[in-house]
């Protein structure tokens, strides 16, 4: 799926349920976990000021950066069976932080920023965090 497809297996024990422990390709961390505010700020912290936004008190309960559909499958089915609101982070264009909520799944699909062009069909397949210069570039050797 990627050209760095390094396997990252995150597991999160969680509220004393019967529920197995959520498995992914990527990274999964909650509130207190070590690099969970370093990724819950990724993009809003840096960009902020450049917009008068300094409103960063909205936390989370888990932010997952995803490196799979299934990645992604996985976390809406384990969002929704603990009733948690699922917001989504992509390309970090986002200044005003508005994916920063308290209490919800927090879906990062920076990762899943795959362009593929195929000339002879001339259509582009992208993932959600492609960005124009990334596809760009890929139609441009075409």
């Amino acid at each position: 799926f990627f050209v760095h497809n390094i396997l990252l297996r995150a597991t999160m024990a969680h509220d004393n349920d019967d529920e197995p422990p959520l498995v992914l390709d990527g990274t999964l961390l909650a509130k207190g976990d070590v690099g969970y505010e370093e990724a819950r700020c990724r993009n809003f912290a840096q960009n902020a000021h450049h917009v008068g936004n300094d409103n960063n008190n909205n936390y989370p309960s888990y932010v997952a950066i995803v490196k799979s559909i299934e990645d992604v499958q996985k976390c809406i089915q384990y969002a929704s069976r603990r009733g948690l609101k699922v917001t989504v982070r992509s390309g970090g264009h986002n200044w005003f932080g508005c994916y920063l909520r308290q209490g919800v799944f927090l879906l990062d699909v920076s990762l899943l920023n795959k362009c593929d062009v195929n000339a002879d069909e001339r259509t582009a397949t992208v993932g959600p965090a492609c960005d124009g210069d990334v596809l760009n570039a890929a139609a441009s050797q075409h």
